[in-house]
């Protein structure tokens, strides 16, 4: 996850009818940082006779990246 917030100058909010004025980007989901091959959110650990850990994805779908823009006018 990441994300932006800017803080606009006192005159731009009372242009909007408020005392301050802060702008915020966020972003969910940009990247996979893992040598697993598939989705490891989607991953269900299986357990073998002989004890070794195994993964399956199970066919489910990985998450989607997400994108938010926040708007917030304080009085």
């Amino acid at each position: 996850e990441l994300s932006l917030t800017y803080t606009a100058d006192p005159r731009i909010a009372r242009l909007f009818g408020g005392r301050e004025i802060s702008i915020t980007l966020a972003a969910r989901n940009l990247a996979i940082w893992t040598a697993y091959p598939g989705d490891p959110e989607s991953a269900t650990m299986l357990f073998s006779e002989a004890g070794a850990d195994a993964y399956s994805d199970n066919g489910g779908f990985p998450q989607a990246r997400s994108f938010s823009l926040r708007v917030q006018i304080g009085n």
